[in-house]
């Protein structure tokens, strides 16, 4: 409007325009990764000048980066909506010295929250592979996954093989479950041992006659 009536002039006189600032809303939105701990998420901004960002805390496994778009020159309604990156880990799957990792990564990143895909791993000979030493379903932390084995049947090298009747440590061909084979001279020791406590107990009984 004016500043003064001239419905009545009886004078010469000056009427000055008066003016309101145009104003704006600006909202600022956390969205579901965060939430606004400080400062005003709604603010009534003049034309042409800027908002001030309120602090952000992110929820746990992900970073606050920053806002979509400018609000340092307001000229109209504006929301601006917070912008997030997941944090990610390194997972290191470790197949240890008795196998190999012979498909699939053995270095993964993996967002919080999110697991791994476990490789492949082919087991050394003599060993077996039965699991990993801990979970890696939900990934909180870099985390190293370690390979776990079992001997396997022929941890030895020799279980269930029948030596050559020439070996020389095993000429009696003799086989004892997964163990080595039995030297020839055993049985003669043991049947030797028996004969003599027999007649040792022989000749005590005829001396206490």
């Amino acid at each position: 409007g004016w500043d003064i009536a001239f419905d009545n002039v009886i004078g010469d006189l000056t009427v000055a325009a008066q003016y309101s600032v145009i104003t704006y809303t600006v909202t600022f939105d956390a969205g579901t990764n965060g939430t606004i701990t400080a400062g005003d998420a709604v603010q009534e901004i003049a034309h042409g000048t800027g908002a001030v960002a309120p602090t952000v805390t992110a929820v746990v496994g992900y970073t606050f980066i920053g806002w979509d778009i400018a609000f340092d020159n307001v000229i109209g309604d504006l929301t601006v909506a917070a912008q997030y990156s997941v944090i990610t880990y390194t997972v290191t799957f470790d197949a240890g010295t008795n196998g190999t990792i012979t498909a699939g990564d053995a270095v993964q990143e993996i967002a919080h929250g999110a697991g791994a895909v476990a490789p492949t791993v082919t087991a050394n000979a003599g060993h077996a592979f039965t699991s990993w030493d801990i979970a890696f379903d939900n990934i909180t932390s870099d985390l190293t996954v370690t390979a776990l084995y079992d001997l396997s049947d022929d941890d030895d090298g020799t279980a269930g093989v029948t030596p050559d009747a020439d070996d020389d440590d095993s000429s009696c061909g003799c086989v004892i479950g997964n163990k080595q084979p039995v030297a020839w001279w055993m049985p003669l020791l043991v049947l030797s041992l028996v004969i003599y406590i027999g007649r040792r107990l022989r000749q005590n009984d005829r001396e206490s006659a």
